[in-house]
């Protein structure tokens, strides 16, 4: 469900295009995970040239790098800059900027790795609580807007997140004990 990987399936006819166009795609999310921090970093009113090597060195970490082969970890990482981003001008701004947090992380969970996603949304939440806290007004709104954010995320996610429950129940590992799914 990864809007980016459809790219994919309009050249699934020739095998060597096909893995050539992956391999394309696992460069342009490392490009794009570092555009999304430029975002951020000039959104936190750092310089041109600040946030342009912000972005290069995020975009060039050793975790994108070294995981480049696991293409779903890059997809559902480079998201993070970007839910900083819509977290910091909801608060900045106008709270219509908030709606991007979840569709952000939606975005991310679609790309394949649901664990990425949860650090990516603990990291958001942590943040969230810190602009809160440093915005000093409006406690109850801050978290009526959080809860906001938790439940279109997960209304957002549903369609990858039921029937991944769903086809977790017709698995071997549903009757496994702790001990020998471990």
């Amino acid at each position: 469900l990864y809007p980016l990987n459809l790219v994919l399936s309009f050249f699934v006819s020739d095998a060597g295009l096909s893995y050539a166009v992956y391999e394309y795609q696992v460069v342009f999310h490392v490009a794009l995970g570092g555009y999304f921090m430029f975002l951020f970093l000039r959104e936190l009113n750092l310089d041109f040239a600040s946030s342009l090597l912000g972005g290069g060195l995020f975009a060039f970490n050793a975790f994108f790098i070294s995981h480049a082969h696991h293409a779903g970890m890059v997809h559902a990482g480079i998201w993070l800059p970007l839910v900083f981003y819509f977290c910091r001008r909801g608060f900045r701004l106008t709270p219509k900027w908030f709606l991007g947090c979840p569709i952000v992380l939606a975005i991310s969970l679609f790309a394949g790795h649901p664990q990425i996603t949860i650090y990516i949304f603990y990291a958001f939440t942590a943040y969230y609580i810190f602009l809160a806290y440093a915005a000093k007004g409006g406690r109850l709104q801050s978290a009526s807007r959080y809860g906001l954010v938790i439940v279109l995320f997960f209304l957002l996610g549903a369609v990858q997140l039921l029937p991944t429950f769903e086809f977790l129940q017709n698995t071997a590992r549903n009757v496994l004990s702790y001990g020998d799914a471990v």
